[in-house]
């Protein structure tokens, strides 16, 4: 059985504006290999698991597994969306090259004086509180900051 896999866009739940994305579960390997830039050993693990388990191919790791129960055909754990993406190998590679030449793509905007009148903009600090309020369905069972403790946004 050959499966006509659609290619979507997965993320966080909480910031996707289509309701229920906490239902599915898709590994995208390539994801762990941008993951090598923060946490290179965790990283370095996963993508081991992930080879050890099948999930790759002639040109490296498949695009995704796909766990979501709606998806999988019965007697099956997953699906390997069995394609390659350019843009994510070739996120990947730069992640790989980031972690082993000590971040050479980066330095080399850093050099560009253009890009260096943006870096302020690259270090602005994410904030604390936020205007996303999840669908009511995905807050279930989570608890709720008091108004005391709650920080208000200005707007």
């Amino acid at each position: 059985v050959r499966m006509n896999y659609q290619y979507r866009a997965f993320g966080i739940p909480g910031l996707g504006l289509k309701r229920g994305l906490d239902q599915d579960l898709v590994i995208a390997p390539y994801a762990s290999m941008l993951a090598l830039m923060v946490a290179p050993e965790a990283a370095c693990q996963n993508l081991q698991r992930l080879t050890a388990a099948g999930f790759g191919g002639e040109y490296g790791l498949y695009e995704a597994i796909d766990y979501t129960a709606t998806r999988v055909p019965p007697g099956q754990d997953c699906v390997v969306v069995r394609s390659f993406m350019a843009h994510h190998q070739g996120m990947g590679l730069l992640a790989l090259d980031h972690l082993l030449r000590q971040q050479p793509m980066q330095r080399r905007f850093v050099a560009d004086a253009e890009f260096q009148a943006t870096l302020l903009l690259l270090q602005e600090r994410i904030p604390h509180a936020g205007v996303f309020h999840p669908h009511e369905s995905e807050s279930a069972g989570t608890r709720t900051a008091s108004a005391e403790t709650e920080t208000q946004l200005r707007i």
